[in-house]
């Protein structure tokens, strides 16, 4: 077994009601303005005895934004992306985030960043896409630092530089960022721009497992399971491993089921290791497909048959799992 690397961006938009980091001045220069985004946020919340009307909460904030109000400008950008209080609009989406973005908006750099980088809305452009992640992460956005930290890694609009990658995911794990608390921990883990250090890769990864991170979680187990950076505990490893397969992670269910069979960190009990070998197969693990075919073909805790640890077999070698290859090889000719 061994770590996985990191995964694509994982980035969410900034959700609406995150502060807009706009500066100060900004927010209160215009006192219509956000007399007219705090009425905004009442409709779209329900708050202060306000209903919900999310038409009204565009309207007013799309007088504020006309005014030049940045915080606005972000939420009517929101409301145009998921067609909230008005049709779906993603040119008007891109329009407003930008406005906003320009003077400093942190979340709406954040929002534009994703959308160049996803490109939604918009042409997709890593180059613009790291413009905008690190204005924001100069600003000291997690997110953003974590955007930024996720491009230098992967010669997204840069030049691949680990080192980069390394410095602006630590400013993000240092907030809490559980993605880049994951992705800190794997460079620890794996000496990418960083000093090989299993100790440092735990401490990251636990940070991110106890956050819900779910390869965080998985990591961690296997550093408990192979007494990586920490002292072995194969109890331990299962916790971490169940915590994952829980929230339906397909390695962990696989991992997992593995500990289950062979008896490792918990009693042996084939009968919820073929459980959760079906669980991770079923996503398309390979290894699970190639167990499950195992256990199907030999008869363990299933009844025996071997048509259908075929089909698993097959699907795992289809896959390249070479393992299951050579256990259909071996089928036909015994």
């Amino acid at each position: 077994m061994s770590t996985r690397n990191i995964s694509a961006f994982a980035l969410l938009f900034a959700v609406l009601f995150i502060a807009c980091g706009a500066r100060a001045e900004q927010l209160g220069a215009n006192p219509e303005a956000e007399a007219l985004y705090e009425r905004g946020n009442d409709y779209f919340q329900g708050d202060n005895g306000t209903p919900i009307n999310k038409e009204e909460a565009f309207n007013c904030w799309k007088k504020a934004a006309e005014m030049g109000h940045a915080p606005s400008q972000h939420r009517l950008a929101y409301c145009y992306l998921f067609g909230e209080g008005i049709a779906q609009d993603l040119d008007k989406s891109i329009e407003w985030w930008r406005k906003s973005a320009e003077q400093g908006c942190v979340k709406a750099q954040f929002n534009l960043a994703m959308c160049y980088s996803k490109g939604i809305g918009i042409a997709q452009d890593s180059v613009e896409a790291v413009k905008w992640f690190r204005k924001a992460a100069e600003q000291g956005d997690a997110d953003s630092q974590y955007g930024l930290g996720s491009c230098y890694y992967k010669g997204l609009g840069v030049v691949k530089d680990y080192t980069e990658a390394v410095k602006w995911f630590r400013k993000a794990a240092e907030q809490g960022n559980m993605k880049a608390q994951l992705g800190l921990g794997f460079c620890y883990n794996q000496g990418t721009g960083v000093e090989k250090n299993d100790e440092e890769a735990v401490k990251w990864y636990r940070s991110a497992a106890d956050q819900g991170e779910v390869q965080a979680q998985h990591n961690l187990g296997i550093h408990y399971l192979e007494g990586l950076g920490i002292g072995q505990d194969k109890a331990e490893a299962v916790k971490w491993f169940r915590k994952a397969a829980d929230q339906g992670d397909a390695e962990s269910q696989a991992s997992l089921g593995a500990c289950y069979c062979m008896g490792i960190g918990v009693d042996q009990d084939y009968t919820e290791g073929v459980k959760w070998f079906r669980k991770a197969a079923e996503q398309g693990n390979a290894q699970a497909q190639y167990n499950l075919g195992i256990c199907y073909t030999k008869g363990i805790d299933v009844t025996q048959d071997k048509t259908e640890g075929l089909k698993w077999l097959r699907k795992a070698a289809d896959q390249g799992d070479e393992d299951a290859s050579n256990a259909i090889k071996a089928f036909y000719i015994d």
